[in-house]
């Protein structure tokens, strides 16, 4: 075998895929933008942040939870509400979304940083936001949180004064602050590794139906591919090559996230060869 008949065969390689994946790639464009057009019509990311908010309060097993949900959305918002606002669905319309559940529409980013600034507040004034406070603080010990909560009512001991005391204060609150940042950063990376993973199996679910219905489509028009058919008036399915198609849909699907990626490099190998 020549040089030439190598590079004859990598011509014929990269163009059978390449093939393969430009459709691959426009698959996965079409199901991206039907994913996007859904979150906006359906409100859905504001759907997840609430939803995930209310887990989080769910699965701290306190008794309050209601006064949590009340308290946090009245320092992210400046909204009063009642305690059962919490049981409340986002609205059905994206463009009807009451200002109580405006926290939840913005990127999960920024609504970490409106909730670190409810939680500095909270800190600040623990007898005041007293379930927010030990809702945050769930797994300090008692008798660090009230500390805190009796040092907070007064302005802080100079060291002039009681140095021993203005070390316990200045080491109370900062365990207490270090420890809710822990908190709100594991709700953080939890949160947003739940939403990339729902992206993902989205976008291979509606990679795999455009896919397989493609395929469907264009067997039915070919009668060596037809699927489904009709034998002495009975419907009759090609159970074999209804599972290839089944399975070509459903390794396409997969693959066409990173479609984009392979088109790409393929056509950068044909241009170098």
């Amino acid at each position: 075998m020549t040089p030439e008949n190598v590079y004859e065969v990598i011509q014929e390689l990269v163009n059978f895929l390449l093939r393969y994946a430009v459709t691959l790639a426009a698959i996965s464009a079409l199901s991206m933008a039907l994913i996007e057009a859904a979150k906006a019509i359906g409100s859905i990311r504001s759907r997840f942040h609430k939803k995930s908010i209310l887990k989080w309060i769910e699965e701290s097993q306190l008794s309050n939870q209601g006064d949590v949900y009340a308290q946090l959305i009245q320092l992210t918002t400046g909204e009063i509400v009642e305690h059962n606002e919490m049981n409340n669905s986002i609205g059905s319309l994206p463009w009807n979304i009451s200002a109580s559940n405006s926290i939840f529409t913005i990127e999960l980013k920024e609504m970490m940083g409106q909730i670190q600034s409810a939680a500095d507040v909270a800190l600040s004034y623990p007898y005041k936001y007293k379930e927010f406070y030990h809702f945050l603080a769930k797994d300090v010990s008692e008798d660090m949180k009230e500390k805190w909560t009796g040092y907070s009512k007064s302005p802080p001991t100079s060291t002039s004064v009681d140095p021993n005391e203005a070390k316990d204060q200045a080491d109370t609150y900062t365990n207490l602050h270090q420890y809710i940042q822990r908190r709100l950063d594991a709700f953080q990376l939890t949160t947003s590794y739940r939403w990339q993973r729902l992206n993902q199996f989205s976008s291979w679910l509606i990679g795999f139906l455009l896919l397989f219905g493609t395929l469907l489509y264009t067997a039915q028009t070919n009668p060596q591919y037809k699927v489904f058919s009709k034998v002495n008036e009975l419907n009759e399915i090609r159970w074999g090559l209804f599972s290839i198609f089944l399975f070509i849909s459903l390794i396409g699907g997969i693959m066409a996230p990173t479609a984009k990626d392979l088109v790409v490099g393929l056509k950068k190998i044909r241009k170098d060869v």
